[in-house]
């Protein structure tokens, strides 16, 4: 009886010793697999976290944008009236010079 169960076993063995490396072929796809997953994973979290970033960097450049237009505007009403105050200083200068120049001493 022992004869019997021995030939049973041994297909059994011999189909075992060709699937090993098959599973270990399988094995290493899984791996493969669970690695590159693992990737895009973290590459999608990476792309996710770069986008939110992107999104609040141009929301900033674009309040910056506005507020050195605000500036601009302002330098500009600045730079119109100092030259409104040159003119008339100007203007003053030349009056009391004239006014220097008539009186007789």
């Amino acid at each position: 009886m022992s004869d019997e169960t021995e030939p049973t076993l041994q297909p059994d063995l011999v189909v075992e010793q060709h699937d090993l490396p098959g599973a270990g072929i399988v094995a290493l796809f899984k791996w493969s697999a669970d690695l590159a997953e693992g990737n895009s994973r973290y590459a999608l979290e990476v792309a996710q976290k770069l986008s939110r970033r992107l999104v609040a960097s141009e929301a900033r450049v674009a309040e910056l944008e506005l507020r050195l237009a605000e500036l601009e505007e302002s330098v500009q009403v600045y730079r119109d009236r100092s030259e409104q105050a040159e003119g008339w200083l100007q203007k003053i200068s030349s009056e009391l010079q004239g006014r220097i120049a008539v009186k007789p001493h």
